[in-house]
């Protein structure tokens, strides 16, 4: 248990790994591209990335 707040609010390394895990496939099963542009490129190149790793 938690004895002061910066313990309590600092998550635990499986905490962190389950929501790394939980980004990537929400990445993955986005339904749509954003806007065309600047932010399609950045978006592609962060899902080519995630599925790379």
């Amino acid at each position: 248990m938690a004895t002061n707040a910066g313990e309590y609010a600092t998550p635990t390394a499986e905490e962190i790994e389950a929501d790394i895990q939980t980004q990537r496939a929400d990445l993955c099963n986005a339904d749509s591209w954003p806007d065309e542009g600047q932010s399609k490129l950045a978006f592609e190149r962060a899902y080519q990335s995630e599925l790379s790793q």
